[in-house]
């Protein structure tokens, strides 16, 4: 009987425990869900710049162009149809009545930013003893 009795005690012990893990769960979760606070800034993976006062700068100015922007990519099989498919997007958005407009960025802006960070992602990766791979 004395076995019996603590094995109860036991796993009324251990449910009490269970439940009260349970509470704490969805109190977290509750409280979670009241104030989400999800990091939705893309520039904030990009790598860190407490030592490049150069490339504080740099991400600075391009979150500053990037921000209320909507990037829409279209492909397709081949260059020609993924072209059409472009510019007929383009088409519905300039004909529609809304506050989307279109900035043509120069094909050099993009290959410049992606070498800046190339190089910074080079020396992080030599800084950390790791493989430069490109």
């Amino acid at each position: 009987m004395r076995a019996s009795a603590a094995g109860e005690r036991r796993w009324r012990g251990l449910s009490q425990i269970w439940v009260l893990l349970v509470l704490a769960l969805i109190v977290q979760q509750v409280q979670f869900w009241r104030a989400p606070q999800l990091d939705t800034d893309v520039m904030a993976l990009l790598p860190g710049e407490a030592q490049d006062p150069l490339l504080a700068l740099a991400s600075e100015q391009i979150a500053a162009s990037a921000t209320r922007q909507l990037v829409s990519l279209v492909g397709a099989d081949d260059w020609a149809r993924a072209r059409a498919a472009a510019e007929r997007y383009v088409a519905v958005i300039d004909a529609a009545d809304s506050d989307l407009r279109r900035v043509q960025l120069q094909p050099e802006a993009l290959q410049q930013a992606l070498n800046f960070y190339r190089g910074s992602r080079v020396a992080h990766q030599r800084a950390a003893g790791g493989a430069c791979r490109r």
